[in-house]
């Protein structure tokens, strides 16, 4: 079972709070290399770094990392969804489906801002290594 299908089947908003800093804490940290400014994500209200680089030219791995322990939280929610996934993949993973779990409901306006923006970058991301696959200009 998906960590996002775990949080939806939470009971209520402790738990699925809780839960987000527990599956938080299991997120593999980043190295000082790569918490750079070209890896921040911009629009989040704490920092957040994130990884997604093209593997065996199909893949997208992808790891993140921030300060705050609920953040941390719904980046595992999120790498868990998509890493490992292609590029198309990725582009056609729904935010929909967040709402649906109940995502959207625990967080703060401000929290809800930079979740989507990290996904954002990385349907970036996956829009410039589809594109650079097929021997595109982006």
């Amino acid at each position: 079972m998906s960590l996002l299908a775990q949080f939806s089947s939470l009971p209520g908003y402790a738990e699925r709070y809780e839960y987000l800093v527990e599956i938080g804490r299991t997120l593999m940290p980043l190295t000082s290399a790569e918490k750079t400014e070209l890896n921040t994500i911009s629009g989040c209200t704490s920092k957040v770094w994130c990884v997604a680089q093209l593997e065996n030219s199909d893949i997208i791995r992808i790891r993140a990392e921030s300060r705050s322990q609920i953040i941390n939280g719904m980046l595992a929610l999120l790498v868990d969804e998509l890493d490992g996934l292609t590029p198309l993949q990725i582009l056609a993973f729904d935010e929909k489906k967040l709402m649906q779990a109940g995502v959207f409901a625990v967080l703060t306006p401000t929290r809800a801002n930079g979740l989507s923006a990290v996904l954002r970058y990385l349907k970036i991301t996956a829009t410039v290594y589809h594109h650079q696959n097929n021997n595109e200009r982006v």
